[in-house]
């Protein structure tokens, strides 16, 4: 709400949905690694990456050009 982020953010502190996802790491024994999803409004996921380690991630100009192209495919 203080953001006013037009979708929900997901809270996982017990790793469950981290661990579902492939989001850990296995050389950081188990620790959440840096991971982005793009889901659409009807629940596919329609990007994937993650992080082998937590130091590496995504620019956020990188996804913001990924979401453009998602949008011009027609997946979001």
């Amino acid at each position: 709400k203080q953001y006013k982020f037009e979708f929900p953010l997901l809270s996982d502190p017990d790793k469950e949905v981290a661990r579902a996802f492939g989001a850990t790491s296995k050389w950081l024994f188990g620790a959440v690694t840096r991971a982005n999803f793009i889901v659409n409004r009807g629940g596919d996921i329609v990007f994937a990456h993650v992080d082998g380690v937590p130091v590496t991630h995504h620019k956020s100009s990188d996804l913001q050009e990924v979401l453009k192209e998602l949008k011009a495919q027609g997946k979001i």
